[in-house]
């Protein structure tokens, strides 16, 4: 598979040149020089660019580099050669700096505009485009399969007008990426907020408020393709798949459900919303009205962490049952969940605003190439 374009497709070996990090020892490190990273701290901060060296200075990591061509410059294009590969940024930190492992690939010299080459090299990676997958991880990218790698090269105008064009989208999905978390830390705020105002505690094991279940096993055989009833095991935000056949019959009320023996997940599933739930998963309801679901699913998710309910750790139906919970009035949860579920609305608007982003930056690429 290759990148369909109008224009010629030019191997990256004839517009750069690639060099890559050397592996740092300890008996290289000096008290005075140039910081260095290791790969995966690099990776992690690779959207917090230029680096801030001053993070690590008091670990005393330094190196003296004789040839300059090992230090990345400013302008240089990083590639992640391992693990998470492919992930890419252009330097823009004029303090040097170095790797401690031999991890990361660099583009220097381009002949070209560097963020439309690191836009191509994203799509190459993104697509899967002359690279081999293996499992869940790519093999190691080397010197050799990046030289070898063929992008269209357009003339310089017409490259900054592509990257011109997609970086206003870029822009905008970074902003809408900062109102979700907005969203997110006010959702949270508003529920420590409602917790404060709680005038009960009950216990979860109170069979005249709450009916704490757990599902039953569904075999292999029982699942269809086409089927109209989801099915929820231990992760119970996303359906593990379908079948024609239900274990609860009435689905007059909410349910909570979570994971019993998986990463710890709670999720709320409104009225009248059929589903089957296996062995794995739990299903919590309110009998008397007296709790929203919401507001339960919100309380149980943070009681759950603070009980380190993990995969070493089950969630069983005695542990779930012995959780207590602060309980404020009716009246402050509907009005905690009316408030929530405007800002859930406005944050599901903006995912699939962000969904549809890279659609528009193909076309963006259709255009002109």
């Amino acid at each position: 598979t290759k990148i369909e374009s109008k224009w010629e497709l030019i191997r990256v070996s004839d517009f750069c040149e690639i060099t890559s990090s050397k592996r740092i020892y300890k008996s290289e490190y000096v008290e005075e020089g140039i910081p260095f990273y290791r790969t995966k701290e690099i990776v992690d901060l690779s959207s917090k660019l230029p680096i801030q060296t001053e993070l690590y200075i008091s670990e005393n990591r330094y190196i003296e580099i004789k040839n300059e061509f090992g230090i990345p410059k400013v302008g240089d294009i990083l590639i992640s050669a391992v693990g998470t590969i492919g992930i890419s940024w252009i330097v823009s930190n004029e303090n040097p700096f170095y790797f401690k492992d031999g991890n990361i690939l660099w583009l220097r010299n381009i002949n070209a505009n560097s963020v439309f080459i690191k836009m191509m090299l994203d799509y190459i990676f993104e697509n899967n485009i002359g690279f081999e997958k293996v499992g869940s991880a790519y093999k190691a990218l080397t010197i050799e399969k990046l030289l070898d790698f063929k992008i269209p090269l357009p003339p310089l105008d017409i490259q900054q007008k592509i990257v011109s064009e997609i970086e206003v989208l870029e822009a905008k999905e970074k902003k809408e990426k900062e109102e979700i978390e907005k969203g997110k830390e006010t959702i949270v705020n508003l529920f420590y907020n409602l917790e404060t105002k709680a005038d009960k505690i009950v216990r979860l094991s109170d069979e005249t408020i709450f009916q704490v279940s757990i599902g039953k096993r569904v075999l292999k055989n029982e699942f269809v393709d086409n089927g109209k009833i989801p099915v929820y095991s231990a992760n119970v935000i996303e359906p593990f798949g379908n079948i024609d056949k239900l274990l609860i019959e009435d689905f007059s009320k909410p349910s909570v459900l979570w994971g019993i023996d998986g990463d710890w997940m709670v999720n709320h599933l409104p009225k009248d919303y059929p589903f089957y739930p296996t062995d794995h998963c739990g299903v919590l309801r309110v009998k008397d009205n007296s709790i929203n679901e919401k507001y339960l699913a919100f309380i149980l998710e943070k009681e759950g962490k603070v009980f380190e309910f993990s995969r070493t750790k089950r969630a069983s139906i005695d542990r779930i049952q012995g959780i207590k919970i602060p309980v404020p009035p009716l009246s402050e949860q509907q009005k905690f969940v009316s408030e929530i579920e405007k800002i859930e609305e406005q944050i599901k608007t903006l995912e699939t605003e962000i969904s549809e982003i890279p659609k528009q930056k193909e076309v963006i690429l259709k255009k002109y190439l």
